[in-house]
């Protein structure tokens, strides 16, 4: 992967943290058999995950190598 697919994760990863933390903190919506806030909490670890690898993505990606 180069630089610019780790900038591409790290955006849908800040998404997908905003998305969680609406589902989490925001809505106060009770209903049966769907949890609106587990899927809250589900987002906002997947989206943390996602910008912690598309970090380490666009720091390798940085790296200069040069052959001779």
């Amino acid at each position: 992967m180069n630089r610019n697919s780790g900038i591409g994760l790290a955006s849908l990863g800040i998404v997908l943290v905003v998305v969680g933390a609406i589902l989490k903190f925001a809505l106060t919506v009770h209903s049966r058999g769907f949890n609106v806030h587990k899927v809250g909490d589900i987002l906002l670890v997947v989206g943390v995950l996602l910008a912690i690898f598309s970090l380490a993505i666009v720091v390798r990606g940085t790296r200069s190598r040069t052959t001779a």
